[in-house]
């Protein structure tokens, strides 16, 4: 019976053996294998073994001995616990780069089957394992330095309709607002809203946000959106297409400046533009300004700074509020043809805004080919002291991450709230940025952009909410705060999918 069963064992153990092979970094002799492990924390590899620990953000390099069959090794990989990811080939095919949302303290394993195939339709053979963990306490910065007398340092995007703050739950958002000691919102002024009929001007709704704002001590950063106008000025167009004349969009924002002036003295910046280097946001059916490399939008905003200076002098023009990613046109060189084409600081701007997303750590490196990275700002400053304009500051008027647990981008709340902290402290360690925009404090939606809220739909608050409002407040000035370990590995585990 002891000879049998051991037999019996022995053929279970070889069983396993060649069922499931964890990955250790070694060698192995059959021709298409797994020839080792890495990481990448943004643009840089990392050299791993097995069983590492990985940064939160950290995307898996999975090493191969041949080219892969990518819809192969779609099919044939799984990871434990499940939770959403992506696979994005590289060095021509020999490495899966796999973007994972993970969360703290957790140990995962990436099962690799023996299906998987190279493109020359060799089989791996056998089954693989690949396993790290995550560190379980999250480590979120206090604030670098405090920045009392700042009205434009801290920053959240709103906006004037039903579903913001205009709607039957403005005044909880405005409340949050102020518990998060925000000191501006970035706020649409829509000709389509403002100005229905043309020289008329109806600004009940926004006076109406303006005074509660300011009772809550928050002033405003207005914004004069290219395709939110009347149809009056597009032709007859509807949203999004644009004002047809760079002059009827420059009286505009006259307009809105004169206003601004009369209304709230506390109100020191207008931003021109909301990305106007994405087609969608600049459809123009006047052919004369239809271009969309920037040589149109040069027009317009150096017609809307002169409106502007005329009606009120002292406030500064910020834009051109260029998107840092997509598909369209780079923002660097958008911005080197609004050059080209007659812009400059004094001339179109007095301080340049960009919205600089980019889904992981902040402190992460990217490469300098890279338009959507969290420092882009200094290449458009590289640009800017190109022609001339030398020591121009910026604004980061749109910038967040999202803890949307059905992405491989999204974060898990302690996450969020350690990477917001690293970019605020990236933003004051810089003298020329001179404050940042938080995309949402509130967003009751639950896709990946509504998730970069820093609340709940029910209002309750995430870590990052008390990281906004510590920085603001200019609380507990230091390095080092680390939060409780079982407070991270609570939150791990009601998020985990």
């Amino acid at each position: 019976m002891q000879l049998r069963l051991t037999t019996l064992a022995s053929i279970a153990m070889l069983v396993a053996a060649l069922v499931v092979r964890p990955f250790t970094g070694g060698a192995d002799d059959l021709p298409f294998h797994v020839a080792g492990i890495a990481g990448f924390q943004g643009d840089n590899r990392v050299a791993h073994q097995a069983g590492d620990t990985f940064e939160y953000s950290e995307d898996l390099a999975i090493e191969f001995s041949q080219p892969v069959d990518v819809e192969s090794f779609k099919a044939g990989y799984a990871i434990a616990p499940q939770t959403p990811s992506s696979v994005y080939p590289i060095d021509y095919g020999r490495t899966m780069r796999l973007t994972i949302r993970k969360v703290p303290g957790v140990s995962y394993s990436v099962s690799i089957s023996a299906g998987v195939r190279s493109r020359d339709g060799a089989a791996l053979g056998r089954d693989f394992v690949v396993r790290f963990t995550t560190p379980a306490g999250v480590d979120i910065p206090k604030p670098a330095r405090a920045t009392p007398g700042e009205p434009y340092r801290y920053g959240a995007l709103e906006h004037p309709f039903p579903f913001s703050l205009s709607g039957p739950v403005a005044d909880k958002q405005i409340d949050l607002l102020a518990r998060a000691r925000v000191r501006f919102v970035r706020i649409d002024y829509c000709g389509s809203q403002i100005e229905s009929n043309p020289g008329r001007y109806d600004w009940s709704v926004e006076d109406g946000i303006l005074e509660k704002l300011a009772r809550r001590g928050i002033t405003e950063l207005p914004v004069v959106d290219q395709y939110c106008a009347p149809t009056w000025a597009t032709g007859g167009h509807g949203y999004p297409a644009i004002w047809q004349d760079p002059s009827d969009y420059a009286a505009f924002a006259g307009a809105i400046a004169a206003h601004v002036a009369m209304k709230s003295p506390a109100i020191g910046r207008i931003e021109l533009f909301n990305e106007p280097n994405l087609h969608g946001w600049w459809q123009n059916p006047n052919p004369l300004y239809a271009a969309r490399d920037g040589s149109a939008t040069s027009a317009y905003m150096s017609a809307a700074y002169a409106a502007v200076k005329r009606a009120h002098p002292r406030l500064l023009v910020v834009g051109p509020a260029l998107a840092d990613g997509g598909n369209d046109t780079d923002p660097r060189k958008f911005l080197t043809t609004m050059y080209d084409s007659g812009c400059a600081r004094g001339r179109c701007w007095d301080v340049l805004s960009v919205h600089n997303y980019r889904w992981f750590n902040p402190t992460f490196h990217t490469n300098a080919s890279d338009q959507n990275r969290w420092d882009i700002y200094r290449t458009l400053q590289q640009i800017a002291a190109a022609h001339g304009d030398a020591g121009t500051h910026i604004m980061l008027t749109e910038w967040g991450f999202s803890t949307a647990q059905q992405s491989p981008e999204g974060l898990d709340p302690a996450v969020q709230a350690r990477y917001v902290a690293l970019g605020l402290n990236l933003m004051l360690a810089d003298p020329t940025v001179d404050g940042i925009v938080y995309v949402n404090v509130y967003n009751p939606a639950q896709d990946f952009w509504g998730r970069t809220s820093l609340t709940n739909g029910d209002f309750s608050t995430l870590p990052a909410f008390d990281v906004l409002r510590a920085f603001s407040a200019g609380a507990n000035v230091e390095r080092g705060a680390r939060s409780p370990a079982h407070r991270s590995q609570r939150l791990a585990r009601s998020t985990n999918v």
